[in-house]
Order: C-alpha cells, then structure tokens, then sequence
C-alpha cells in the first residue's frame, strides 16, 4: 500500500475492519499484530506490505490507525480519540 498526506513521522497500524459481525469488529491485518505497523515519512508519505492470514471479501475493509501516542498497541487499535485515531478505511470491492 502506498499512503500519502499521513502524519509527519507519525507510527500507523493496520487492521481488518469486520463488517459481518455486530458489533463490528477489528484485527490486526497481519493476523497477529506483530507486523501490520509502519512510520510515515517527514513528508507524510509511506508504503506498507502486510500480508493478511486470509482473503479479504466485501465483508471487510482496512483500516490505517494513527498512534498520537507513537506506539503500536499489538492486537488492540488503542484508546479511540486518546491515542488511536482513525485516518483511513477502505472497502474491499
């Protein structure tokens, strides 16, 4: 993936939106949350390659979380509006 317009040096994680499950759910995009992270560049750029345990299907979406805080938080997204923020989610088609 190739992002753009992200935080200057700002930490990111990946994770798998669940739309199929109510309430909606979320994993880490890797599976295990040990490689679905990655740091944007000074000029707010970056490219991540994360492979996901599975397919993706229209069920779900990816979701790029910005981490005020700098640090990832393995399985978990974080504190939403404390130091985990949604920057991004795309549908799978």
């Amino acid at each position: 993936m190739h992002f753009t317009h992200l935080v200057s040096n700002g930490r990111y994680s990946l994770f798998e939106n669940h739309f199929d499950t109510m309430p909606v759910t979320f994993t880490p995009l890797d599976g295990a949350g040990t490689a679905n992270g990655f740091t944007a560049s000074k000029d707010g750029s970056a490219e991540a390659t994360v492979v996901a345990p599975s397919a993706l299907t229209h069920d779900n979406a990816v979701l790029a979380v910005y981490h005020s805080d700098g640090i990832e938080h393995g399985q978990s997204r974080g504190t939403i509006g404390i130091d985990a923020h949604h920057h991004l989610i795309a549908r799978i088609p």
